[in-house]
């Protein structure tokens, strides 16, 4: 019996999550925010409100058409889908061809485009062009969600450095500045445990300051 990973468990819950918010694309919107790290699947999961923002971030780009616009394009209506295809026997078959055209995010393109229906991605395998315009599209989604969540790391940030500014200027008021500065060198998840434990904040300030002392 093969134990599921962590990115699997993660996707059930997430998907649940998506699912009250958008049910008829659930599926596929959450095969795209799977392709973040498990640190910000975390934190969609934990901040309803950070979901619907890279959740919105999808939906911009993606299209309820996106399927059925491939399957449409020209000779590709004719292409029949041979029942002993499997998704994954087509996914070995698409990660290979996505690898060729962007190897570096070929593993996120790839889960993004297995969203789509089996017909839809066995008539991409057959025709590079129309394979080139869906990655093309994975990708203008993969730079929405990206930005987004950058811009959210960064806001967050800049609310959880005020909170750690206040308590630090509590313990070190001269050099509260610089201690708090090096503390927002860690990640949110990581400043979000510290302004809730404070035992941990007080350890974490404590070596920031001998750091400080030994320079």
């Amino acid at each position: 019996m093969t134990l599921p990973s962590t990115k699997d468990v993660l996707g059930e819950h997430l998907f649940s999550k998506v699912y009250l918010l958008e049910p008829e694309r659930a599926a596929q919107i959450t095969g795209v925010l799977l392709g973040a790290s498990n640190e910000d699947i975390l934190h969609m999961l934990e901040d309803k409100n950070f979901l619907k923002m890279q959740m919105d971030g999808v939906k911009r780009v993606l299209s309820p058409e996106d399927d059925t616009d491939v399957i449409n394009s020209g000779s590709l209506q004719e292409q029949p889908l041979h029942s002993t295809s499997s998704k994954e026997r087509l996914g070995e078959s698409l990660f290979q061809k996505v690898t060729e055209i962007d190897p570096e995010n070929a593993a996120k393109l790839t889960g993004m485009i297995l969203e789509m229906d089996p017909r839809t991605i066995s008539c991409l395998l057959e025709s590079p062009k129309d394979l080139r315009v869906a990655i093309d599209r994975a990708l203008k989604v993969l730079h929405v969600v990206n930005i987004d969540r950058r811009d959210q790391l960064e806001n967050d940030k800049s609310v959880l450095g005020e909170e750690l500014y206040f308590k630090v200027s509590q313990r070190h008021p001269e050099i509260a500045s610089v201690v708090t500065g090096m503390l927002l060198e860690m990640d949110v998840v990581s400043l979000q445990k510290l302004l809730t434990e404070p035992e941990l904040l007080e350890s974490k300030i404590q070596q920031a300051v001998e750091v400080l002392d030994d320079s």
